[in-house]
């Protein structure tokens, strides 16, 4: 019961505790704002006390200045918008910063400005000075640095900036005839590179080849400059011509008209057109002259040039001046025909081609290489009476002699280039050969190579299937061991076959492209490209040789770099057209 009491008395005093704290009033204390020379009003801010509260911002302004923060008696700073509790009231003076300015000048009177806080990074105020006939080109400070427009900057004290100002310079340009003709104009910035405008002028007959300024100078169309005067520029004109090229009876796709400019020299373009059983020989134009496949020509009017077929003999003048030039005869296209003799169960098909009308003779050699190799040369090995020495065949050549030659003869004929080369040092035909001994051969190009073993033959029997090229009596038509006089004779000295080549039998032995086997190949356009014997097909007989090794029928694999007996070895051409 005692127990019970004492609990009653303790929660009673409790309660009496609770109710007395709940009773008591809080106290209020006042912030006061001072503007410390600044304009404007705030009002009090009441506190209450132990409540945390947020300062009003500060509504004061100072002309040139920005409220930094709040400062009281005892030096204690406080910022915009700080939550505090005060136990008593409170004076804060404001505190001010005096703005940094950027004045920015025209250069021409004018000023504006724009105002920073110390350390504050923000952009320049966009230029909005403007200046006749020149651009903004940015601002430059009292040292000499310059500022983009709306540069991003970051400043501690003022800042003075003047407008930098460039001429606006003008390019006229001038259709440069019919007395000065239509004219359009250009802005460029001064000392800016600036691409011209592309052309816009016509004028019938004539192309565009460029502006010409009046001290002469040449700018290409679209060509970037940098100028820092006005500039006029007159069109220059070109007058052209068009060659049109007409079939004459052959077949194939239109070729395209091709321009010409006058006063500039041009390739034509190749021919394109074929004939059946024909090689194309030359282009005639409106007027009778002729022209070769792509020769250089300058012209000063329109032309038609008309293809010209020969199904006989193609003439090239490698040298004018000393008379070097030889001659390849068209030989038809053949299909399934033998090759008579000992291998008259040898069947081939064959395109058409061009077979040497002669073995190469020295001089020809001597052009294009530079040198004679031949045994059968000066005073110890004097031409037959009445033949001339130059005119004898070259001898003592390597098979890889003759690649070489080809490829050489070729880009003298052509011209410099090697895009009608036909031997190559790759089997993917992109370097051309020069030596070495891989030989890749493209039989598409039109250039000079030696003949197949299957060409050579074909051309050999000249459309009959006599024992020698020509005849069935050797004398009439080789020169061999018991007729030779133990040498070489001049070209064409005894009678052709009845194709019109000479010295198929005999003289020398000429070269093939064939790898030699035991039987020639066989087929479309044959050619054997492996040896089992590491040689190279010979065919024809020499000068040294007895009659049986002259027909037409036989043939010897050589070494194609041979050490010995080298003097009974030369060529004849063969090509494609």
């Amino acid at each position: 019961m005692k127990k019970f009491g004492l609990i009653l008395i303790v929660v009673f005093l409790l309660f009496s505790f609770v109710s007395c704290d709940e009773d008591k009033e809080l106290s209020e204390y006042k912030v006061s704002f001072n503007s410390d020379g600044g304009s404007g009003h705030m009002d009090d801010q009441i506190f209450t006390e132990g409540v945390s509260q947020i300062l009003s911002s500060c509504k004061f302004t100072k002309e040139g200045y920005y409220f930094l923060n709040w400062k009281d008696a005892d030096g204690n700073k406080y910022s915009n918008g700080q939550s505090i509790n005060i136990v008593e009231n409170l004076n804060l003076v404001a505190v001010w910063k005096e703005y940094c300015i950027v004045t920015f000048k025209s250069g021409n009177g004018e000023e504006l400005t724009q105002k920073f806080k110390e350390g504050e990074t923000k952009a320049l105020t966009k230029n909005s000075f403007e200046r006749e006939n020149y651009y903004f080109d940015g601002w430059k400070d009292e040292e000499d640095n310059l500022y983009k427009d709306e540069y991003i900057i970051k400043i501690e004290n003022d800042l003075t900036l003047t407008a930098v100002w460039k001429k606006l310079c003008k390019v006229t340009f001038k259709s440069g005839y019919d007395g000065g003709g239509e004219s359009v104009t250009q802005e460029f910035k001064e000392g800016v590179a600036q691409a011209l405008k592309r052309n816009t002028f016509n004028r019938d007959g004539f192309d565009f080849i460029g502006w010409e300024d009046s001290d002469g100078n040449s700018y290409e169309d679209e060509e970037e400059i940098t100028i820092d005067n006005d500039l006029d520029l007159k069109a220059k004109w070109l007058e052209n011509f068009y060659v049109e090229f007409e079939q004459g009876g052959g077949l194939g796709d239109s070729m395209s008209s091709q321009k010409f400019f006058k006063g500039k020299k041009q390739a034509l373009s190749p021919n394109s057109y074929y004939k059946d059983n024909y090689f194309f020989d030359y282009w005639k134009d409106q007027y009778g002259n002729k022209y070769t496949d792509e020769q250089e020509i300058n012209i000063t009017k329109d032309l038609t040039l008309t293809a010209v077929w020969s199904n006989d003999m193609k003439t090239f003048e490698l040298d004018k001046v000393n008379g070097i030039s030889f001659s390849l005869k068209f030989i038809s296209k053949v299909e399934n025909t033998t090759l008579g003799g000992k291998y008259e169960t040898n069947t081939v098909s064959l395109s058409a081609y061009l077979i040497g009308e002669t073995e190469v003779t020295q001089e020809l050699w001597q052009a294009v290489m530079g040198d004679n190799p031949s045994k059968f040369k000066g005073s110890g090995n004097l031409p037959a009476e009445e033949e001339v020495q130059e005119k004898r065949p070259v001898e003592k050549v390597s098979w890889y002699d003759c690649i070489d030659f080809c490829n050489k003869l070729t880009k003298k004929v052509y011209g410099d280039t090697t895009d009608k080369c036909v031997y190559y040092s790759d089997s993917s035909f992109t370097t051309v050969y020069v030596s070495g001994e891989n030989v890749y051969m493209d039989m598409s190009k039109k250039g000079f190579r030696l003949p197949t073993e299957a060409e050579w033959q074909y051309a050999a029997m000249g459309g009959k299937n006599y024992i020698y090229a020509g005849s069935n009596t050797i004398e009439d038509v080789a020169w061999y061991k018991k007729n030779s006089n133990k040498k070489t004779h001049q070209v064409k000295k005894l009678a052709s076959n009845g194709y019109g080549l000479y010295d198929m039998s005999g003289n020398v032995w000429e070269w093939c492209f064939d790898g030699f086997q035991s039987t020639p190949a066989l087929g479309d356009n044959p050619v054997c490209v492996d040896s089992v014997y590491d040689s190279r097909v010979v065919r024809g007989g020499c000068w040294g040789d007895i009659f049986d090794y002259c027909s037409v029928a036989s043939r010897y694999g050589n070494d194609p770099a041979p050490v010995t007996g080298a003097d009974r070895l030369g060529l004849r051409l063969a090509g494609r057209f």
